[in-house]
C-alpha cells in the first residue's frame, strides 16, 4: 500500500485484504476490528460442504466459481459501508478501494470513489466489473500472476494498493519461456560434414587450399525479475 492516511481516511492490511476507506467518521482501530471480524466470518464459510457451495454460486452479483469466502467478505463489506459507516441511505458517502487474495486468485473492489485498476506486467488483460447490492460496490477478478495497482485520489494525495505475485512464480514463468525458446535452436547457415566423410585434398594441391574455419554461435538467456 502507498499513500498517507489523513482525517477521514483509514487503511486496513491483512494477508487476505488490503483496503482504503475514505469519508465518514470511522477510525483506523474501528476499521481494523470490523474487517477483522468480517474476515473471520469469511474464513468460516470455507468449511461449507460441496452441496452448500453449489447452491451459493447462484448468489446475485457473483460469478460461478467465486470462492465462498470472497462472496462473504464483499457482501459484508457492502453491508458495513451502507448501513454502519454511512448511517444508512441510498447514497453512502463512504468510499472504499481494495484488493483481496484467496486461494491464489485476486479480486479488486471499489465503491464511492473514482478508482482505476492498472495491470503493470504481462499481456494486457481485461477485468470485468460486477455490482454487489445496489449501493455501488463493484468487484472484478484480475490475473494473480501479474502485477496490479488500484488507485484513487485521497485528501493528502493518491492512495494506491499493489499486488505482486511471489518472486518464485515470476522466475518460473520466465524460465519456462526461455526453455521453450531454446527448444527451437536457430539453424546454422551450413553444417560441415563429419570428419570421416570429408574428402582428402589431392596431393600437390594442399598448399592451394585453406582449411575452413567453423564459427559456432549460440544463444544465452538471462532471467531477471524485480518486485
Amino acid at each position: 500500500m502507498s499513500g498517507r492516511p489523513a482525517p477521514g481516511v483509514a487503511e486496513y492490511r491483512s494477508n487476505f485484504c488490503h483496503a482504503w476507506v475514505l469519508g465518514g467518521e470511522i477510525e483506523s482501530d474501528e476499521l481494523t476490528a470490523a474487517l477483522g471480524d468480517l474476515e473471520l466470518a469469511a474464513f468460516a464459510a470455507r468449511i461449507s460442504s460441496a452441496a452448500d457451495e453449489a447452491v451459493a454460486v447462484s448468489e446475485p452479483g457473483f460469478e460461478a466459481g467465486t470462492p465462498r469466502a470472497v462472496r462473504q467478505f464483499l457482501n459484508g463489506f457492502d453491508f458495513l459501508r451502507t448501513h454502519l459507516w454511512s448511517m444508512g441511505g441510498d447514497d453512502p458517502q463512504v468510499g472504499v478501494v481494495g484488493l483481496c487474495l484467496e486461494d491464489g486468485r485476486l479480486w479488486a473492489f471499489r465503491a464511492g470513489v473514482d478508482a482505476t485498476l492498472e495491470q503493470l506486467t504481462g499481456a494486457p488483460g481485461r477485468v470485468h466489473w460486477h455490482a454487489v447490492g445496489t449501493a455501488g460496490l463493484e468487484w472484478g477478478e484480475a490475473d494473480a500472476k501479474e502485477v496490479w495497482r488500484i488507485e484513487c485520489a485521497g485528501p493528502a494525495g493518491a492512495l494506491a494498493i499493489h499486488h505482486r505475485p511471489p518472486l518464485a512464480s515470476v522466475l518460473g514463468a520466465l524460465r519456462d519461456e526461455a526453455a521453450a525458446d531454446s527448444s527451437s535452436p536457430t539453424p546454422l547457415a551450413s553444417t560441415p560434414a563429419p570428419a570421416s566423410r570429408r574428402p582428402r585434398p589431392v596431393a600437390g594441391a594442399a598448399s592451394m587450399l585453406r582449411r575452413p574455419r567453423l564459427v559456432l554461435s549460440g544463444r544465452a538467456y538471462a532471467v531477471a525479475a524485480a518486485l
